[in-house]
Formats: structure tokens, C-alpha cells, sequence
């Protein structure tokens, strides 16, 4: 959305004339008809959809077909346990209307996976995965990954949260070892 809060996609307003987006220091006018010509609209459609479906937005890593499948759907790997060390955590949702949910999760491969290609990693709360996201450098750190996923996903009480490594074609399941701050 661009700084005056119309969607793009939104066709009950009528046409920019005048464009205006803010960076850190200025305002800076932009002739609309960048988006228009743009194809950034159309891939953020087929990427999110119209805007009706909420969950949409956690679609958006490596394998976005396998958010919303269970676990126990998928072939499970005999391989050994990858090592995770978490830096971000949680699985304990209080039962007040009001209560944060621990969407934000955020950790380091240790073992076995080579650092020389990214690791792919399924989050799984509850039995069903709802995030997949894959390992990159940050700040000269390989191996680190984060991913969000939805509020909808949790109950009150204590959650089943599971991190697994996505291998191969057929998507076989491995599960890691994590440690951190669930320890």
C-alpha cells in the first residue's frame, strides 16, 4: 500500500494522479503510472491473493505448498536430527482475550546440514506447518533463519511446535533437536 493508504488493487478509487512515498529524509512524487506499468501488482496477487485470505502472507517461503498441510501428511526422513539453537521461542499462549501469541520465530542451524546451501525448514504448531522458510547469512552468521506465522495457529495452554527440515523432492520430513531458550 502505497503512503496514502489506497491499495493498489482497491478499484472503487479512482485513478492517481499524484503518487507521493517518504523515505527517511524527503517526500519524493512519483508519476503513478509506475505502478501501473509495474508488474509488482500482479505478482503480489498471485503471491497473496485478493486480500481475503488472511494467512495468505505466511505463504510466501520456499515451498509455500506445504503451509496448511499436517505433518503426518508428508513422508518422514530416517535421516539423523538436525541441531537448531533458538533465539526466538514460544509455545505458551495465555487464555485472555487479549494475549500476545509467540508468531515470531527465530534460530541457527548448527548440525549436519553443509553451510555451502541453504537449509529449508517447516514450523509446524499443532500438527499442521505454518510457515516454511530456509537458512541465509546475517551479519556473517550462516545458518540463521526466522519465520512468522499466524496468531490462528495457537490454542490457550501449551502449544505443539515442531521444526523440521524439508529434504528433497518429496518433501521428506526431519525433525531437529532444538535448543535455547525452550530448554
Amino acid at each position: 500500500t502505497p503512503t496514502d493508504g489506497w491499495s493498489v488493487f482497491d478499484t472503487s478509487r479512482p485513478e492517481r494522479t499524484q503518487l507521493t512515498v517518504m523515505n527517511d529524509l524527503e517526500r519524493i512524487r512519483v508519476d503513478p503510472a509506475i505502478i501501473r506499468d509495474s508488474q509488482t501488482p500482479a505478482v503480489l496477487r498471485q503471491r497473496f491473493g485478493n486480500g481475503s485470505d488472511p494467512e495468505a502472507m505466511f505463504r510466501m517461503g520456499p515451498i509455500p505448498e506445504l503451509v496448511g498441510r499436517t505433518v503426518q501428511s508428508l513422508p518422514q526422513s530416517t535421516d539423523s536430527p538436525v541441531e537448531i539453537q533458538l533465539l526466538r521461542y514460544g509455545d505458551e499462549v495465555s487464555d485472555a482475550l487479549n494475549a500476545t501469541r509467540p508468531c515470531y520465530y527465530e534460530g541457527t542451524v548448527l548440525s549436519p546440514k553443509s553451510a555451502d546451501e541453504p537449509v529449508v525448514l517447516a514450523i509446524a504448531i499443532n500438527g499442521t506447518i505454518r510457515a516454511v522458510t530456509r537458512t541465509t547469512s546475517q551479519m556473517g552468521i550462516w545458518g540463521r533463519w526466522s519465520a512468522l506465522v499466524p496468531e490462528s495457529a495457537f490454542h490457550a495452554g501449551r502449544n505443539d511446535i515442531q521444526f523440521l527440515v524439508v529434504n528433497g523432492p518429496d518433501w521428506r520430513l526431519t525433525p531437529c533437536i532444538a535448543s535455547g531458550p525452550t530448554d
